[in-house]
């Protein structure tokens, strides 16, 4: 069986009260967290606009945390990872050794071939052969664009949709790291794809070398038609 294990991030309570609220604060990442969601006014009605954060996907593990008394690492090790074939251990961010929030947005570091297997659990509806690890339509739902109105933001629950306008595409998601990583999941090709990699820039819209989508969509096309 392997498991998930904390890797220790120092963040520093310099570096957080600068990026998140220039204030200063107690140097715990979930209470800074609360004190800053709490403090700064929301820009607009919640609902009414997306944008994606990084700051506000730390979000997530302060919820779970919250919500279970776990620890998110311990959390996802037990219920997924050490349930799901997966050949290596893996570590994940924490804000320190002992008692410290997982680090939601980033910080995970896993085999790649383990990283495939986690994509193909999910195309495959979150289910281990007969037995579903996740509640049923999860994975529809999570992987859904939000639509505020009559705008939709390619993003669902922590994993992100092509932007490409192109047929093979089409009910695809993917989970996508700073730099190029990605873990591909189309479902109609029974296609998962896993990039590690350190691009020019942090961001697809930034690098200039590729698209990442056609990339994805000229793989589908390459193995259909082999």
């Amino acid at each position: 069986m392997h498991r998930l294990y904390l890797g220790v991030l120092d963040l520093g309570i310099d570096r957080l009260t600068c990026r998140f609220a220039h204030q200063t604060y107690p140097p715990d990442l979930k209470e800074l967290l609360c004190l800053v969601r709490t403090e700064q006014p929301a820009e607009v009605p919640p609902g009414t606009r997306s944008q994606y954060k990084i700051g506000e996907s730390y979000l997530v593990s302060a919820v779970l945390e919250a919500a279970t008394g776990e620890n998110m690492v311990d959390y996802m090790s037990d219920r997924l990872w050490s349930n799901i074939g997966m050949e290596f251990n893996a570590r994940w961010w924490t804000e320190s050794e002992t008692g410290g929030m997982g680090i939601s947005g980033s910080g995970m570091n896993a085999a790649l071939r383990d990283y495939a297997r986690f994509g193909q659990f999910f195309m495959e509806q979150g289910k281990l052969g007969d037995r579903a690890l996740l509640p049923t339509g999860w994975t529809k739902l999570a992987t859904t664009p939000f639509a505020t109105g009559a705008k939709t933001f390619p993003y669902g629950f922590m994993w992100w949709i092509p932007e490409l306008d192109d047929p093979i595409l089409s009910g695809s998601f993917q989970a996508e790291g700073n730099y190029g990583q990605y873990i591909h999941v189309n479902p109609t090709e029974e296609l998962v794809v896993v990039l590690a990699c350190a691009g020019a820039k942090p961001s697809e819209k930034d690098r200039l070398e590729i698209n990442d989508d056609a990339f994805f969509a000229a793989i589908a096309r390459a193995l259909r038609s082999s």
